[in-house]
């Protein structure tokens, strides 16, 4: 019996090679939902597919405007606004590549109904690794980042990684709302990490210790799941890779920083964080020893000491 309602929101950018197998696993979760997609502009057989299965199911609604490459950010926020209008409790994301368990939705509603829902929160959860052709390579993406989800999931936590995948996440009502009040913030943030760092100062964060997806890794996307713990930090492109992590990092603190309704310890924070990149070596060396326990395995830890010998920007 269906008592919440639940949206899922996909974006999609030349997705054929997969999409059908995405959709069927939607469709086929035990907890019914309304799936509302948003082409980004694709040029294969795509849209052609979405409008297939939306012909022959009513519970896909395809989003329509001028299909013009806006970007994974502002294409989720374009659906997270037009979901708004379905009146749901409940939001998730989805990708495009993937395909969900079949309980999926099910345990995730089930996680965040039991946990404080007055206040903006999100439930996320472990994933399976697998290769194009759905061949297990780890079975379970937390391990695989030597991940420690367990542990609260804090703001500062949130200024080096981000433990969730975004096609894990579930928002509830008080969250979603709240991102969508606040269109001008967090512009230098994906749609899934601002999700994290609103419900980390507002509300809760949950996690759900085991996989609900099938995470997909082909030449696309392999580089996130599979080569971010293998990379060694003393080669010169990883070298060059991890300063612009830090400095993208850098401008996302900047941009977090605005947010109207941060505390005087967060404010704090965010300051120290951005001095830790921008000030004199023996000042940036003091706030080094604030945050070296932070990075949650010894390669991330190097990588924020080996930052102490990069220079870095500030946004204007």
């Amino acid at each position: 019996m269906i008592t919440h309602k639940v949206i899922i929101i996909m974006s999609t950018y030349n997705g054929e090679r997969f999409i059908k197998q995405q959709l069927e696993s939607l469709l086929n979760q035990t907890y019914p939902s309304d799936i509302i997609i948003r082409d980004d502009g694709s040029n294969d057989n795509t849209v052609s597919i979405l409008h297939d299965y939306a012909s022959r199911h009513s519970c896909i609604h395809l989003y329509k405007d001028k299909r013009e490459h806006k970007g994974v950010r502002e294409s989720y926020f374009i659906l997270l606004k037009e979901a708004m209008h379905y009146s749901p409790e409940f939001i998730c994301y989805a990708d495009q590549d993937d395909i969900w368990f079949h309980d999926k939705t099910e345990k995730l509603l089930h996680k965040l109904l039991i946990t404080e829902t007055k206040l903006p929160a999100l439930v996320f959860s472990d994933v399976e690794v697998v290769d194009e052709t759905l061949t297990l390579i780890h079975p379970s993406f937390s391990e695989l980042q030597q991940l420690d989800n367990f542990a609260e999931i804090t703001l500062k936590k949130l200024l080096f990684y981000c433990p969730a995948l975004g096609c894990t996440m579930m928002l509830n009502k008080p969250l979603f709302k709240l991102i969508d009040s606040m269109p001008d913030y967090g512009k230098s943030l994906n749609h899934d990490k601002w999700a994290l760092i609103l419900a980390s100062i507002t509300g809760k964060i949950v996690y759900l210790p085991e996989p609900t997806v099938k995470y997909r890794q082909h030449p696309a996307n392999t580089i996130g799941a599979l080569l971010g713990i293998k990379r060694k930090i003393w080669t010169f492109k990883n070298v060059k890779f991890l300063k612009m992590r830090y400095q993208a990092a850098l401008h996302q603190a900047q941009d977090m920083s605005k947010i109207p309704f941060l505390s005087a310890e967060e404010k704090r924070l965010l300051a120290q964080f951005t001095k830790l990149f921008t000030g004199k070596y023996f000042y940036r060396f003091n706030y080094y020893l604030n945050f070296i326990s932070t990075p949650p395995n010894w390669k991330r830890k190097c990588g924020l000491a080996l930052s102490l010998f990069f220079s870095f920007s500030i946004q204007e």
